[in-house]
């Protein structure tokens, strides 16, 4: 945690998933862990929402070679509230984030 943090007040990118892992073909959110928002409200760095779509091939000589095509959606970046109290900054970056991360499942892909 302390070096993840360090990184983040140095510039530096971190990829996490909230909800603890990435499983292939389920497009629902699952609950997510507070450990990313707490880092981005200590660090004063925004989260960027991703969401991943994994889409099966349904023919042609690509689906024996490359079976499914995954779709990256990137949404609007959410800053921490710096005028609130860690906790509720965290709990509203939490929030926040889900929100544009439901708003991205309803824009489908190609």
């Amino acid at each position: 945690f302390y070096e993840l943090s360090r990184l983040l007040r140095s510039h530096r990118f971190i990829h996490v998933f909230p909800e603890g892992e990435l499983v292939r073909f389920d497009d629902t959110l699952r609950t997510f862990k507070r450990g990313a928002f707490q880092l981005a409200v200590k660090a004063a760095v925004p989260v960027v929402p991703i969401r991943i779509f994994f889409k099966k091939r349904k023919k042609g000589i690509l689906r024996f070679l490359f079976g499914q095509i995954v779709f990256v959606k990137i949404g609007q970046p959410q800053y921490p509230d710096p005028q609130l109290l860690e906790r509720e900054a965290t709990r509203d970056l939490m929030q926040r984030t889900r929100l544009e991360m439901e708003r991205l499942q309803n824009i489908h892909p190609g």
